[in-house]
């Protein structure tokens, strides 16, 4: 995908509009200079990891919809290791009826491990990604002439890939959905 593609966008389209306001918000929540926020910038070089929690959902309290920060997966499937673990050793040691423990200690690891939750998630690692995923695409909008055919098509690529769990740079127009989903 062109790195530009949204800073190039012409006014009119509804991913520009989103992408200028999310860019503003952006600068006043961090601090940073507008030319610092392009499409291509990941988040996390733009927001430390120490502030990336606190920035995040300062971002989602403002009316962003962004998914929810995620764990590495090194640190996720530890966790899961140690829940199915400790399910099979009650499993093992009383009977089949302590398998209902592993909602109580999926849930205890979920809320143990929030703090460490400071990655954003598969979709929404870039500033073109994010604004492409917070944008809802309405009927109305597309009958105003909001949505060209490259805002489409960058929506498109983008639910593919969420879908396909592939980074969206990884999906162009060239990309055949039997090749993506088998």
């Amino acid at each position: 995908m062109d790195n530009d593609f949204l800073a190039h966008q012409d006014g009119n389209s509804r991913l520009h509009f989103v992408y200028r306001s999310f860019r503003q918000t952006m600068v006043e929540i961090l601090s940073l200079r507008p030319e610092e926020v392009t499409p291509e910038r990941r988040f996390d070089q733009l927001i430390p990891r120490a502030q990336r929690r606190r920035c995040w959902r300062a971002l989602q309290n403002a009316g962003r919809p962004l998914p929810n920060l995620g764990l590495s997966n090194v640190m996720l499937y530890v966790v899961a290791f140690l829940v199915v673990a400790h399910v099979a050793a009650l499993v093992f040691l009383f009977n089949w009826t302590a398998i209902f423990n592993a909602i109580v200690l999926g849930l205890l690891g979920r809320s143990a491990t929030r703090p460490l939750a400071v990655h954003p998630p598969r979709g929404c690692r870039t500033i073109e990604e994010a604004v492409v995923c917070i944008t809802p695409f309405s009927r109305e909008d597309y009958k105003a002439g909001l949505w060209p055919p490259e805002a489409i098509a960058a929506k498109v690529r983008w639910l593919v890939a969420w879908e396909a769990l592939l980074p969206m740079d990884a999906v162009t127009d060239e990309t055949r959905l039997k090749d993506v989903f088998g």
